[in-house]
């Protein structure tokens, strides 16, 4: 496997900054940025590397290997050997959505052989749990799944998904990821931090909070 990665800071002269990546001759190409950097290069990425699969998303800053930055879209390219790739997509219709939507994914990817799934969906309006719950329901649970939703910036208001047809604000993307020689890991952080008065939740549904 190889793997080389570059750090955008405008849409300009994208031949340019991303030479270094088409010697790698990638499979995949997974790139993550501000939302007018993401959907300024979308097209330039579809011309550069029109064999790779295309996956990625907006965000609320960007991590690379130089470090922690915004306003900048980060694209990795990676050259896999042995590792067959599939991808698929689906429109979300709302929140209310989400959980068929996890569904119509898992039904496009091939039981057969499947070691991972890379998942990629717009952040506003969804709820990630459901979507989950909707992919591991077809794919089983035994099927390592990671990734996440998008961002932009502190907005929240608008959010966008990279795929092999471009940048959209309503599409969620799945990667599953084939392979006897694949091995795969993954791993997370997370935490909080109070803020603000006590207060009690007096009505949910699920991970849905309606009252305080």
């Amino acid at each position: 496997m190889q793997v080389a990665q570059a750090n955008l800071r405008n849409a300009s002269h994208v031949a340019d900054e991303l030479a270094a990546l088409t010697a790698v001759r990638p499979n995949l190409l997974l790139a993550f940025g501000s939302v007018d950097l993401l959907r300024g290069v979308a097209p330039d990425l579809a011309r550069l590397f029109p064999e790779a699969r295309r996956l990625g998303c907006s965000t609320a800053g960007e991590i690379s290997a130089d470090g922690v930055a915004d306003g900048t879209c980060v694209v990795t390219a990676i050259r896999f050997d042995d590792t067959r790739l599939v991808e698929a997509s689906t429109t979300l219709a709302g929140m209310d959505d989400s959980q068929a939507a996890g569904q119509r994914l898992g039904a496009q990817l091939p039981l057969d052989g499947l070691r991972a799934v890379l998942i990629f969906g717009q952040g506003v309006q969804i709820n990630g749990s459901a979507l989950l719950a909707g992919l591991t329901e077809v794919l089983g649970a035994e099927v390592p799944i990671t990734g996440g939703l998008a961002g932009d910036g502190g907005a929240f208001a608008q959010t966008w998904v990279l795929d092999d047809s471009g940048a959209k604000s309503d599409t969620l993307v799945v990667l599953g990821l084939y392979g006897d020689k694949l091995n795969f890991c993954h791993g997370s952080f997370g935490g909080w931090s109070p803020f603000g008065p006590a207060r009690k939740g007096t009505r949910s549904v699920g991970n849905v909070l309606f009252e305080l």
